[in-house]
């Protein structure tokens, strides 16, 4: 069900989802909506939030109070950008909150999911309804804490996606710019004896060198701006958030302790999934506002000698699993120019990763090196471990992405993520080559830039 009090954006999206297979029915008001939904529920509502008689918010908190459509997945489509506009769609139970505008196919991947979990949304039992405040406002947040971070999530890829088109302006004005300098040098060349023309035509290159100057400084004050702004809900969600997960994990491990002799096997075993459970999510949190520090945290460069970061991060491993035997080499004199700190989490997660999918290992090797390729310099980990199907090697470097489950190896799939955005913001790339049993590689570039 589409629900747009515009005709052109509703005719709009009734075209995109028909041409991709889906049945459509439209309404142009909350309130209509809400009343063809008793009569015939549908699998998904699409709905604007800004409309008439009934917003999109109300229609969305109708639905889920409603036992025969609470099912439903809802969808909201809005033009506003404020932090209290998602938590809004948090305190009226959206399963995802999409801006406008909106790239068909990020749309058309969020209503996939949203159809994918559906019957897992009807199965699922009441969510507790918990008070978050946020620049004094408070909301009664009903969404679950995969839902929320789902949100989050979704509203940070978008952040990204908009950074993205502004670092790609930027590099076309740029671009312009350096072709407008060019065409007046060969004019001015060839045009000596037509000095007034010169100085029109240097004139002009000026006064447009100024406009494009401050239309890239207005977009980045604007972007530096929204990136605070995001900062800013982000610690204050994730601060909200850890407070009942301290409480679940505290109190559980306090029945765990005080009244063990009063609880059978059974039900420790719940209390011990519980305490695992809250843990894991916090852990989530953690990595969620990692993956978005590191994409803003500021770069310096210096001398680091990867040789030396490698055998320290190495011995580490060593000291805190004893028991293991592990073959660690280590390719001598490798030293670069980049921002240290970045550098250690990359090492950290590449030989953590190693570490870890070679513990079944009864012969451990984990090698760190560089080689040369096309006349450049590419360092590699490479370990003899699980390995994996490079059928799915797209999905390696994808937040929370993960080839292998948590009861075979222990993790949150953003450590890959972690490393794939700090090698490109020093200008290199990263990739990985392995097959199943037989161990996987993982090889990264640098632009080595002096101070």
């Amino acid at each position: 069900m589409i629900v747009e009090d515009s005709p052109t954006q509703a005719a709009m999206l009734e075209e995109l989802l028909r041409s991709h297979g889906y049945e459509t029915q439209t309404a142009v008001d909350g309130q209509r909506a809400l009343e063809a939904a008793r009569r015939r529920p549908p699998a998904l509502i699409i709905s604007d939030v800004t409309m008439p008689v009934m917003n999109g918010f109300q229609l969305c908190l109708a639905v889920k109070q409603d036992p025969r459509l609470c099912h439903i997945p809802v969808i909201l489509l809005t033009s506003l950008s404020a932090p209290r506009d998602l938590l809004s769609a948090l305190e009226a139970g959206a399963d995802f909150h999409v801006p406008k505008p909106y790239h068909d196919d990020h749309l058309l991947r969020k209503i996939a999911e949203a159809l994918a979990h559906r019957s897992e949304a009807g199965r699922a039992g009441p969510v507790k309804v918990e008070p978050v405040s946020v620049n004094g406002v408070t909301y009664r947040i009903s969404a679950s804490r995969e839902k929320t971070l789902g949100l989050l999530l979704s509203t940070y890829e978008v952040a990204v996606g908009q950074y993205q088109e502004l670092v790609q302006t930027r590099d076309e004005l740029v671009a312009l710019n350096e072709s407008l300098e060019l065409r007046v040098r060969e004019r001015t060349s060839s045009l000596m004896d037509e000095m007034t023309e010169r100085r029109q035509a240097e004139a002009a290159l000026r006064e447009l060198n100024v406009s494009l100057e401050q239309r890239v400084n207005d977009r980045t004050a604007e972007l530096l701006a929204a990136n605070k702004e995001l900062e800013a809900f982000s610690y204050s969600v994730s601060h909200d958030l850890r407070a009942p997960l301290r409480a679940m994990d505290g109190f559980s491990m306090a029945l765990l302790e005080d009244s063990a002799g009063k609880l059978d096997e059974t039900a420790q075993g719940y209390l011990r999934r519980i305490r695992a459970g809250s843990q894991r999510m916090a852990e989530l949190i953690d990595d969620l506002l990692n993956l978005s520090r590191i994409t803003r945290a500021e770069m310096r460069r210096e001398r680091v000698d990867l040789t030396a970061m490698a055998e320290e991060i190495g011995a580490e491993f060593k000291v805190s699993c004893p028991d293991r035997q592990v073959e660690l080499v280590v390719t001598r004199a490798m030293v670069v120019r980049a921002d240290g700190p970045m550098l250690r989490v990359v090492l950290n997660n590449l030989l953590g990763n190693a570490w870890k999918y070679t513990a079944r290992c009864a012969q451990a090797r984990i090698e760190v090196g560089a080689q040369e390729q096309d006349g450049k310099r590419v360092f590699f980990v490479r370990d003899n471990g699980a390995g994996f199907d490079m059928a799915y090697v797209g999905k390696l470097f994808g937040a929370f992405q993960r080839l292998h489950s948590a009861q075979e190896f222990e993790g949150t799939g953003i450590g890959l993520a972690l490393v794939q955005r700090i090698i490109h913001r020093h200008g290199g790339c990263v990739r990985a080559e392995g097959a199943v049993g037989q161990g996987a590689t993982f090889y990264f570039t640098l632009e080595e830039k002096g101070d």
